[in-house]
């Protein structure tokens, strides 16, 4: 058992890896995008939110959701999967939001509410964490992740 809990634990630490880097690698595009000279400026913010969320968002969703679900045991130390598969269907109804406002080609302020949304489930989820399960510095990798998706947020209401 030892085996197959070790094996999905290199999984687990690989994908969340590969998200991050998606992350910041949509992250970089879209504000490239936005620092764009000589272009009109809702025009620059809607391409590099965009694209962050292409390239960054639906990517970690839909990693998040595999690991919440397949991947990561329990939050807590005690037998309880409860709380996995709700953070697994947050992550997927903000997946599913996001893909079908950029099927629909909603506009920018739609994409922002959506980005809004996960912003403060995340920081609940920060907060929870700290308070209750490891620690602040055990979960500040969601921190710069956090402060990513408000800059995009922010910008793309300005």
């Amino acid at each position: 058992m030892n085996i197959i809990k070790d094996y999905k634990k290199k999984i687990f630490i690989v994908l969340q890896i590969i998200s991050y880097i998606l992350v910041f690698i949509g992250g970089y595009i879209g504000i490239k995008e936005i620092n764009k000279e000589d272009e009109d400026e809702k025009e620059k913010v809607d391409r590099g939110t965009r694209s962050f969320i292409q390239i960054g968002l639906i990517p970690l969703l839909i990693i998040s959701t595999i690991w919440h679900t397949l991947l990561s045991g329990s939050i807590f130390d005690r037998d309880c999967q409860f709380f996995e598969f709700e953070a697994a269907g947050a992550n997927v109804g903000v997946l599913i939001a996001l893909i079908v406002a950029l099927a629909k080609g909603s506009d920018i302020e739609c994409l922002t509410h959506i980005l809004l949304v996960f912003a403060v489930y995340l920081t609940v989820a920060l907060i929870c964490h700290i308070y209750f399960l490891e620690g602040f510095f055990r979960k500040f990798n969601i921190a710069p992740f956090l402060g990513l998706l408000c800059y995009f947020i922010y910008k793309s209401y300005d």
